[in-house]
């Protein structure tokens, strides 16, 4: 995972923040022109006769092209608003992505760091165990009933 990382966290941050927040944008935008051009070519009206008063609302809103125009206007918007602060960033996400591959080698020339978020993962085990095996006998411990078993039948015990 380390190698993985030193040689591919450059392509993958620059593909994460590109793909989270310039494409879904423009997703959005994508869909929400696409639900406009279809409100506005649609000419007949649906009978909502049946719906409840939430269904109704939704309806309304969900099909008023107006909505769906203002939604399309928004998020290209903010895609360009997005595009235009990471060409500003560029040099900053350039270094940082830069930091992670330096940070990956160091990691991987010190053997011994690896090893040692197992000792802390061993220790939560045996708390955990601990735990588990004191609730267990509390919960063993309730009110304390005697009974005889295989008494004498004539005798009072």
């Amino acid at each position: 995972w380390i190698g993985l990382l030193s040689c591919c966290s450059i392509p993958m941050v620059w593909m994460s923040i590109i793909g989270s927040t310039i494409g879904v944008s423009i997703g959005f935008g994508v869909y929400s022109y696409t639900r406009f051009h279809h409100l506005n070519q649609l000419t007949e009206i649906k009978d909502d006769i049946f719906l409840t008063d939430f269904e109704r609302v939704s309806t309304a809103i969900t099909s008023n092209k107006h909505f769906w125009l203002t939604l399309c206007i928004v998020f290209s918007s903010l895609a360009v608003v997005l595009s235009v602060i990471l060409c500003c960033c560029s040099k900053r996400i350039l270094i940082a992505t830069e930091m992670i591959s330096e940070a990956s080698n160091a990691v991987r020339d010190i053997g011994g760091c690896l090893l040692f978020p197992l000792l802390p993962f061993l220790l939560h085990l045996i708390i955990v165990a601990w735990f588990l095996v004191v609730g267990s006998f509390l919960l063993s411990s309730r009110i304390q009933q005697f009974h005889v078993i295989n008494g004498c039948g004539e005798e009072n015990c």
